[in-house]
């Protein structure tokens, strides 16, 4: 992910620049400002290297056991901010398995949190419920209360602008209710007067090393101005051999007869 300015430094020199810009200050003063802005922060201990993460329908934060695998460490690389998340257990597995920062927030219930009061993030990820839209629940789609859901992170899209969204559903999503898809796309546009670039994909699970089919929909947002990732559109690594299901179980459990393509748990 590379080296960027933590909350504190991001939220601010952002703020700095539009001020620059709206009373024509001149960009050697600006680095200046930069500078000490740098100073300032290094010198309270904060972090400066480190992104900073937050996650709205976190789940067990299973995004965090991507980030380790790929070989980044909470507290050098990234810093994880809030989480929050309804499930009891989830909220267990987190407080037992995940380290988090200090000052990290744990809230149960969306519809409660005090948005404007979250920190800013570089990186905010949420994966909103997806009983409207899955054969596990009733596929009710807009008729269900929790598929509105979402709105509560566009919310903190708009108010925090992150440098980086990531939003995770299930692929009936697109293929059976495309109007809601797309409605969200469109909010997703549009949000802080279009200041991101947004794609969306398709991803299953079974196709990266994983055993288990499980297609999804990911939707990425890239904030035009400050998210220094590169262009879009992001390209799908390609599929890679799954290993064999038997390899994660004890077959005195379940016996000799798997299937040798089974993929899903």
């Amino acid at each position: 992910m590379g080296k960027h300015n933590n909350l504190t430094s991001t939220s601010v020199w952002r703020d700095l620049r539009k001020f620059a810009k709206a009373n024509n200050v001149h960009k050697a003063e600006l680095r200046q400002l930069k500078t000490l802005l740098h100073q300032h922060i290094n010198a309270s201990g904060r972090q400066s290297d480190a992104w900073m993460l937050g996650t709205f329908f976190s789940g067990w934060e299973s995004m965090r056991m991507a980030l380790e695998d790929l070989g980044l460490e909470h507290g050098k690389d990234y810093v994880q901010m809030f989480s929050v998340e309804s499930d009891a257990a989830c909220q267990k597995i987190i407080e037992t398995n995940v380290e988090m920062h200090p000052k990290h927030q744990m809230h149960s219930h969306i519809e409660s949190v005090d948005i404007r009061k979250l920190p800013s993030v570089d990186c905010f990820q949420f994966s909103p419920p997806c009983q409207p839209f899955s054969k596990s629940g009733d596929l009710l789609g807009g008729e269900d209360a929790r598929a509105a859901l979402w709105t509560y992170a566009l919310k903190h899209i708009k108010l925090h602008r992150p440098r980086l969204f990531i939003m995770e559903n299930v692929w009936t999503l697109v293929q059976r209710f495309p109007l809601e898809f797309q409605n969200m796309l469109k909010s997703f546009r549009r949000v802080c007067k279009s200041a991101y670039l947004v794609q969306h994909m398709d991803w299953n699970a079974k196709e990266h090393g994983s055993p288990s089919n499980r297609p999804r929909v990911v939707v990425l947002g890239f904030d035009r101005d400050g998210s220094g990732l590169g262009k879009l559109p992001l390209q799908v690594p390609p599929p890679i051999p799954c290993p064999r299901l038997a390899l994660f179980l004890d077959l005195d459990d379940v016996g000799d007869d798997l299937p040798d393509d089974s993929v899903r748990i």
